[in-house]
Order: C-alpha cells, then structure tokens, then sequence
C-alpha cells in the first residue's frame, strides 16, 4: 500500500476517525445525522417548491415575475442557504403579502417582515 503524501504540517485525520467510528453506534449515528440532514435540505427546497405551487404558478412563470430565467428559479429552490433578499423576491413574485420570519427569544416573538429586504423594483 503507498503511502498518501501530505502538505507539510497537515495532520492525517482518517486514523482518529476511522477510530471514532468504529466505536458501538457512533457509526450509525453519523448515518441518522446524515439522513437528517439531507431530509431537511429536501423539506427546505419543498417548502419553496410548495410556495410556489401555492401561488399556482411553473417555475417559468415565476422566473418571468422575477425578471429570472427558468432555471434560476429552480437553482433557488434546490439551495441549501438563501440571501433574504432573495426569498423576499421569491416570495412577492408568487404573490406573497406580509411575508415575515419570526424567531422567539426568551418567550418573545421578533418578526422581521421580508418587504424591507425587497429591491427598490417592487
């Protein structure tokens, strides 16, 4: 077996992971956590989609109210990370009004409405 060549003072993780997996379960583990990731990417990229299909409109259609071709649109709803303002765009083009994120801290409810992250266009 060669041996693999690394930069200079790079450290070799694989042994101490090769070690940390073979542990009872730790295996497994990884494999939910990996599962769970890529289900919520999937619910994510839906919860787009499902905006969308609300609105009762084709990805064509969208990208037209968003000045975006066709596959733009599907590109936005297969990221795993989205500027706001390109949600608050995305939203309004299917006709969202009030968009807002809430998040709760310490019990309180803080609403960001998605209209002030919209292009002086809308």
């Amino acid at each position: 077996m060669t041996e693999k060549k690394v930069p200079a003072g790079f450290v070799d993780g694989d042994p101490l992971l090769d070690e940390i997996l073979a542990e009872p379960g730790m295996a497994d583990a990884v494999e939910n956590i990996d599962h769970g990731v890529a289900d919520m990417n999937r619910i994510y990229a839906q919860g787009l989609a499902e905006i969308r299909k609300f609105a009762a409109q084709t990805q064509t259609e969208l990208a037209e109210r968003m000045g975006i071709g066709q596959a733009a649109v599907s590109r936005i709803e297969g990221r795993d990370d989205l500027l706001l303002s390109t949600l608050a765009e995305y939203a309004a083009a299917a006709g969202a009004v009030n968009g807002r994120i809430v998040f709760q801290i310490n019990g309180v409810d803080i609403e960001l409405p998605l209209a002030r992250y919209l292009s002086d266009t809308h």
